[in-house]
């Protein structure tokens, strides 16, 4: 009797055991989501490792602190000369104030559009004596692409008093010049101090406030209206509501140029033949050499000062074919300045290739100006001809020296010995010469730039602590867009 009490109770513990268990099973087949119940999976349930630990600064993806770079100490040596030497040398001539320029006001009522403010100063630095290259600038690119809005320049230093004379007729038939009379003339000051000296005019004397300031040599070619349709047009607007209102750029504190590394100083800065700045960099660089008084490579010191300022800008990097130095070696020897196929136009210098050129240097002589300039018209560059390479020469062979002379060689066989030797020495010469014109400069100036200078900081790439690239753009400028 008490065993039968006994079997009842267990089978009324075992039919909700049951019933739960049954309806565990089937809300698991109609449910699979939910997580396994272990005993009632074929599969052991995953193993699930610890969290790890949070990370000891914000959400650990802090980036690295940016390199720390120090500006190099300079002492320029300028045509035999250092700057620590040059501060001792005596003026040649007092500077006296130059005589009152057409560019020191602003145009009078009812002037002309021609006198209408334009958003662009392309301006040439050179010397009071530079008459002739003068004319050449002004009859070549500056006429035939006049109908561009901007304001064409020649930057001179005081020029002494054999030469203000000169200099006033000049400027008083062409009223393009711009006189920087507390700064003597010469090569030393050319060099260095004569670009922040012109930027410290420019904010000081200028009548016109200028959106972009190109600062140029007088060795280069510029395709003005390659470089304003690529490079400046697309960084102005104006207002909607006002057609009339004068283009304004749309882009700060930003440098249009080719960076170029140098290796004894170890500093990249934008190579000096061609860069174009912002105004408020004018203003800035002109206000940090007020204060730090850096005297360097003009190009260089623009460097410098951004890192004694710890300040950086946004640097627009030229490719190699658009702004290059000419080598006449690369042409086809036909008279033009046109390249060969087999030229590399991303390297620092090469003949003029394709329709990207727009900025030559290097043409010290009128015959390289004029054969350059051929090349362009009032739209740009012209069409590069085709043309069909001529069967190579040659490879030079290198000539073999004369044999030892013997001690004890008589008179005729030393004689004989001293003509093939003079034979050999004309033979090498020439064949020195003829390796030449088949070696060619390869490297981009891009290329140059030691890779550890750059570093990738918030989406831009940012070079020497000072030029950075703008967003999403890549560092190395010979790659397509």
């Amino acid at each position: 009797m008490a065993a039968r009490r006994v079997s009842q109770r267990c089978m009324i513990l075992l039919v909700p055991a049951i019933t739960f268990l049954g309806l565990g099973v089937l809300l698991l087949l109609a449910r699979p989501d939910l997580p396994p119940l272990p005993g009632f999976n074929h599969h052991k349930p995953p193993h699930h490792a610890p969290p790890p630990p949070p990370p000891p600064h914000g959400d650990g993806h802090d980036a690295p602190a940016p390199k720390v770079w120090e500006p190099p100490k300079v002492d320029p040596l300028i045509h035999g000369m250092h700057a620590s030497d040059y501060a001792k040398t005596e003026h040649p001539y007092e500077l006296q104030p130059f005589p009152p320029s057409p560019l020191g006001s602003l145009p009078p009522a009812g002037a002309t559009d021609k006198d209408a403010p334009v958003p662009w100063l392309a301006a040439v630095i050179c010397t009071p004596w530079d008459v002739e290259r003068r004319m050449l600038i002004r009859t070549s690119w500056m006429r035939l692409y006049k109908d561009l809005p901007f304001d064409a320049r020649f930057v001179v230093s005081n020029p002494g008093p054999e030469w203000v004379e000169s200099i006033r007729l000049e400027n008083s038939t062409f009223g393009d010049m711009i006189v920087l009379d507390n700064l003597r003339e010469d090569d030393f000051t050319a060099n260095t101090v004569k670009t922040l000296g012109f930027y410290r005019w420019l904010v000081d004397k200028s009548p016109r406030r200028y959106e972009f300031v190109s600062k140029m040599d007088t060795d280069l070619w510029l395709n003005a209206r390659g470089f304003w349709d690529r490079y400046l047009e697309p960084r102005l607007s104006a207002p909607d509501d006002d057609e009339g209102a004068p283009l304004r750029a749309t882009v700060e504190k930003t440098i249009i140029g080719q960076l170029y590394y140098s290796p004894p100083h170890k500093i990249v800065f934008p190579h000096g033949s061609m860069y174009t700045v912002t105004w408020d960099m004018v203003s800035l660089l002109a206000d940090l050499q007020d204060e730090h008084h850096v005297v360097a490579g003009e190009d260089m010191a623009m460097a410098v000062l951004m890192l004694k300022g710890h300040q950086q800008a946004t640097v627009i990097n030229m490719r190699g074919s658009e702004k290059f130095d000419f080598d006449e070696r690369d042409t086809r020897h036909d008279g033009s300045a046109w390249a060969v196929d087999t030229t590399r136009p991303t390297a620092a210098e090469h003949a003029l290739y394709g329709p990207d050129v727009i900025a030559v240097h290097q043409l010290k002589s009128n015959e390289a100006w004029l054969k350059v300039a051929a090349c362009f018209d009032e739209n740009g560059i012209k069409p590069m001809p085709s043309w069909k390479a001529p069967p190579p020469a040659p490879e030079p062979k290198e000539p073999t020296p004369p044999e030892e002379l013997p001690a004890d060689a008589n008179d005729d066989a030393r004689k004989k010995h001293d003509d093939a030797q003079k034979e050999y020495d004309a033979a090498k010469k020439e064949f020195e010469e003829a390796k030449k014109q088949v070696m060619r400069y390869s490297r981009s100036r891009f290329d140059a730039i030691p890779g550890d200078y750059w570093e990738h900081i918030g989406g831009t790439w940012l070079c020497n602590g000072i030029w950075k690239t703008p967003e999403g753009v890549d560092r190395n400028p010979e790659l397509p867009e």
